[in-house]
Formats: C-alpha cells, structure tokens, sequence
C-alpha cells in the first residue's frame, strides 16, 4: 500500500515561509537549497526578489543576510526603501551602495520621487539623508496634469514634519507656490481642525524601528498636518490667497488655498474657517470643474 506524502516546498515557498517567520537561520537554509536546485540565474531571482520583499517589510537582518549571499543591491527602487525604513536599514544599503539620489520612474506610482520623499515624516530619517549629501533641489512646480514629482518642500508640505521642513529648507530646497496648498489639501482631507490644541502635547508612542508612513496612527499624522499650516501661515508667511499657477485653465489649477480646502466638501469645512481667519478671500477666483482622470487629485 502506497503512502502519500506532501511535495517538498518549492525553494521560493521555503523562502516565503522564512521570510514570514523572520528568521535568518531558515532564510540560510532555505536559499543554500534553492543553490543547490537553480542555476546562477534562477537562484538570483530569487533572492532579489526576497530582497525587495523585506526590504519592503524593514527587516533589516533579513536584507543583511540576502546582500552577502549576492542579492543585488540595484534590484530595489524608492518604494522598496522608503515602505517601512529606518537608520539601520538606511546604514546596511548604504554599506551596499545604494544610491539614495536614485529616482523611481515617472509612472503614477513611483512618481519620479527619490527615497527622501516617503521619509519626510520623520526628521531623524530626513537628517541622516543629508547627512548623505542627498539633493534637495528636486521636482516640478507648475504643471499641467501632475508633477512627478513635484517640490520637495511642496511634498514635505503635505505628508511631512515640520522638523523635516526646516530642515529641508535649510539646504536651499525651494518653497514652491503650491507648497501652503499641497498642506491645505491634505488637511482638509484628513478632517483636521488647526484651532483644536487637543493634539498639541501628545507625543509618539508606537514601538518598533520603522518608521515608514504606514506605522503612523491617525492621529499622529493630524498633528502633523495641523502643526504643518500653522507653520506655513504663522511663520513662514505664506499668501493664504496666492494662486497655483498663472494659468488657471490648468486642470491641475485649482486656486488659492481656500479652494483646496472647499474642495474637500465632507471634511474640508474646519480647515476652510481657519483660512478665512487668517486673511483668505472667499470671493478669490471660483474652482474651475475642469478636473480630469489625470489631474493631481488622482494620480497623486
């Protein structure tokens, strides 16, 4: 009588799984066997292909341990860097090679950006990359459909600290016309309020040494946003009436500040009364309905 007997893993199965288990030991054994079923090619693959993945996952003694056994530092791109990064993984691609000015492709989800854009949330991460000599004088700003990628600053603006701002700024990065609107923007979406000081004392507390943007809770990335206007308007001095772009046909023009913030009708309304507070007109130029599949509002 035969017996059945499950097929042995695949080598890419035996990876996955010690991958999963975040185990180096495993991944060792797992990729000396697929050495031993691939040839050269096959077994590179592989093992770039495990590489993008904790990379991705920000398990660095993972990565450090794919790296000696001859993964392919270029095989990673922005967004394999920049999903869950921190100084320890910064430092092991960094000993590797990797190029931190290395742009992802213009397509709608790279966008064209380097590693320092998905990192400016975090000002540890934003310094160790100047500390890198990394160039700050990037991106677009004025445009037709969409940046890729737009302003540094314009970027910081939206998804970063203020710490990261300043910092940023302080090499000579350029604080662009849609820098206060790419802030309004992202407020009103979140439903932030700048005149609520509920969120002002509250410090960090998540554990773990990633720091990508998705470790951060909500409420975290509200402060941010609330601290990012108040900064823009209050210190920096920014027109909360100045337009995006000298061409208003544009379909990525949508106005001044206020608009970007009318625009987001369900939860715009807190950060709108805090810009007419602060000076915008509401009679500025009306919000042109020319928005496209390919306008700012989609593609970024």
């Amino acid at each position: 009588m035969s017996t059945n007997t499950a097929p042995e893993p695949t080598p890419k199965k035996q990876v996955e799984a010690a991958i999963l288990a975040d185990s180096v030991p495993q991944l060792k054994a797992a990729v000396e066997h697929a050495a031993d079923l691939l040839d050269l090619e096959e077994c590179t693959e592989l093992m770039n292909d495990a590489l993008k993945n904790v990379v991705r996952e920000g398990r660095t003694a993972l990565a450090e341990h794919l790296l000696y056994e001859g993964a392919d530092i270029t095989a990673l791109d922005v967004l394999d860097v920049g999903q869950k990064p921190s100084i320890a993984l910064f430092n092991l691609l960094k000993s590797y090679g990797y190029d931190f000015n290395k742009a992802g492709p213009p397509d709608p989800t790279a966008k064209g950006r380097t590693p320092i854009y998905k990192v400016t949330h975090d000002a540890e991460l934003v310094q160790w990359l100047l500390d890198q000599g990394v160039s700050v004088d990037l991106g677009h700003e004025d445009y037709w459909y969409w940046a890729r990628p737009p302003l540094l600053l314009q970027e910081s603006a939206s998804i970063g600290s203020v710490a990261s701002f300043k910092a940023i700024k302080e090499r000579g990065a350029k604080v662009g016309r849609r820098t206060l609107h790419a802030a309004v923007k992202e407020a009103a979406v979140l439903g932030c309020d700048p005149d609520d000081t509920s969120l002002d004392s509250r410090q960090d507390d998540k554990d773990g040494p990633t720091r990508g943007l998705v470790d951060l809770p909500e409420w975290f990335h509200k402060k941010n946003r609330v601290e990012m206007l108040r900064y823009l308007v209050d210190e920096l001095h920014l027109d909360v009436n100045g337009l995006d772009s000298d061409d208003q046909s544009q379909p990525s023009a949508w106005g001044t500040p206020l608009r970007y913030a009318q625009r987001e009708r369900e939860t715009g309304a807190a950060v709108a009364k805090w810009l007419l507070k602060k000076g915008a007109d509401p009679d500025a130029p009306p919000l042109l309905p020319t928005a496209t599949p390919e306008s700012p509002q989609n593609a970024d």
